[in-house]
């Protein structure tokens, strides 16, 4: 009978501690890292292009609004940093920037993952990936520029060896000539672009996966017409580690349409990997395909390589970033020159006590028929919430 009471009052007392387990584990977690942004800056070529490159100061406004939420079944992301940008003597080029940002990746179900994601980026810069949102890699005339973006990318799993994946998406950017500076916008045109594409894979071992996969993109340029682009590859996907993937797809594209002098094919190539370390993130891409041209007239092969060296976000003190890259883009055209570019950006912050910070920043660019540009910025950062979750965690 004495036995027979204290398993009773252990069983009760393990359902006790074990019955709210449920509830933590469909905890969710949110957090917004609010920050506020006073800056000081020189570049020195303010106007990109022209036959004698302008240098200035600036300084800068920027109030940043992420807000991440996180529960074990999905993580959304929204973003919001608008700013405003004041040139000392160029003030002709004083502007305000907007960069909204979505991004949602869920499992709807144990076999299925859904990941969508849309943009909205209103600036005058170029020649910086900051984002997936940048208008533009290589340096035309400033002019202000609207981009729009979204896609959407479903993943099932059919059996225990075979998956598939499609994806659906779309982006606009349209360029507007700024009052008061010359030749502003004269070298692009607005233009749209929608894909879709489907990929199946089948796992050959615990760690690795092979594929094909075939994308469509429709690229419609304002001035130089539009043109389909087909693309069919080969993938193979590897887990060389517990936090370290690898991508690499290789395969050829043909694209016929009024943006280019006829049919045009070419080899189509893709190599990601990715690496999450204690406190540090690396992101290795490489990429050759048909593009739609970017901010410049008509339709190309573009070819992009970057690397991304960063810390860890979370209640480090210390936050850094190093991103060389480089860029080719060649014209579809016949008789337009290629173009290459190679860049580096560099950020190194600050925090102190939580709430504030400074930040220092660095970026070079340069392009083969264009001026270089060089940049720095100093900033003091405020985050009146400092770094921590809000509301702790609700279920």
């Amino acid at each position: 009978m004495r036995l027979f009471r204290a398993c009773a009052i252990r069983g009760l007392a393990f359902a006790c501690v074990a019955l709210p387990a449920p509830a933590v584990a469909l905890a969710a977690q949110d957090t917004f890292d609010m920050s506020v942004e006073l800056g000081n800056g020189y570049t020195d070529n303010v106007r990109y292009i022209g036959p004698d490159p302008v240098s200035d100061q600036y300084r800068v406004v920027r109030l940043n609004l992420p807000y991440v939420r996180r529960t074990p079944s999905q993580r959304l992301r929204l973003g919001y940093r608008p700013a405003y940008v004041r040139y000392s003597d160029t003030d002709v080029l004083d502007h305000d920037e907007h960069r909204l940002e979505f991004d949602l990746d869920t499992r709807p179900s144990r076999k299925s993952r859904l990941r969508s994601r849309a943009g909205f980026t209103r600036t005058q810069m170029r020649g910086t990936p900051e984002s997936a949102t940048d208008p533009d890699l290589f340096l035309t005339r400033r002019s202000d520029t609207d981009l729009l973006l979204f896609n959407v990318a479903l993943q099932r799993e059919v059996s225990a060896r075979w998956s598939w994946e499609a994806t659906l998406g779309g982006s606009a950017q349209l360029y507007k000539p700024i009052s008061g500076v010359e030749g502003s916008g004269s070298d692009v045109e607005d233009r749209k672009q929608y894909s879709g594409g489907m990929h199946v894979s089948r796992t050959v071992s615990r760690t690795s996966s092979v594929g094909l996969r075939y994308g469509f993109q429709r690229f419609d340029l304002e001035d130089s017409g539009e043109e389909d682009a087909h693309q069919f590859e080969a993938t193979y996907e590897k887990r060389l580690a517990e936090r370290m993937s690898l991508l690499t797809a290789l395969g050829g594209f043909q694209a016929e349409g009024e943006g280019a002098d006829g049919r045009r094919t070419g080899t189509s190539a893709q190599v990601t990997l990715s690496h999450r370390y204690e406190t540090l993130q690396l992101d290795l891409s490489a990429s050759h395909a048909p593009s739609a041209g970017g901010a410049l007239r008509g339709t190309a092969t573009q070819t992009r390589v970057g690397l991304a060296l960063s810390s860890l976000g979370g209640r480090q003190r210390w936050r850094w970033l190093a991103a060389p890259y480089y860029g080719r883009r060649e014209s579809s055209a016949a008789g337009r020159q290629a173009i290459d570019a190679v860049g580096i950006r560099a950020e190194l912050e600050r925090r102190f006590a939580w709430r504030y910070g400074v930040r220092l920043g660095t970026h070079w660019f340069d392009q083969t028929d264009r001026d270089s540009v060089f940049s720095g910025n100093a900033s003091f950062l405020w985050y009146p919430l400092g770094a921590r979750p809000i509301g702790g965690r609700s279920g």
